[in-house]
Formats: C-alpha cells, structure tokens, sequence
C-alpha cells in the first residue's frame, strides 16, 4: 500500500481513522405520533400446548396454590406439570 492509499484511509492528518464516517446512516428518529405499538401475543398463543394449573400443596396450617403450567405431551401420552414462574397474566 502506498502512501497516497493510507492518506486516503485518515492515516497521516489530523483526523484519526477510527473517527471515519459511518458507511451507513441510521434512519432519522422517528416522531412520537408515527409510532404503533404492537399488541404482544397471549401465553395462549405462544403456548397453545399448554394450560395455567394451580396445585394445591399443604404447608404447615395453610395451603399453599402453587402455579403450574400443565403441557400436553406429542403423541396424546399424556401430560407434565411444570413449575410456572411467569407471574399474573393480564389478558
């Protein structure tokens, strides 16, 4: 590489090379007004193999209703409950 080469890359001036011009711009920030929120998808949805259960599990003098999420196995064997910490669902 010659010098006129390395010159043209910001070496040798006083602008550094790391400080280049980014080869592509991001888009313009958009307005407040031109924003739409999307409507997020429900559990029921995403999890269409699968149900919210409680079991009710003693513990001492109380119950306790510990969440579950009730999935259906593939070849009608069945199903496992699992432990369901996603918290309150709002519908």
């Amino acid at each position: 590489m010659n010098w006129a080469a390395l010159r043209d890359l910001g070496f040798g001036s006083r602008r550094s090379p790391l400080r280049r011009e980014p080869l592509l711009t991001p888009p313009p920030p958009s307005q407040p007004e031109d924003v739409h929120f999307l409507q997020s998808a429900t559990f029921e949805q995403c999890f269409p193999a699968s149900e919210k259960v409680y079991v009710e599990v003693p513990h001492g003098e109380e119950t306790l209703r510990v969440p579950m999420r009730r999935v259906k196995l593939s070849g009608g064997s069945g199903h496992i409950d699992l432990q369901d910490t996603s918290g309150a669902q709002v519908s």
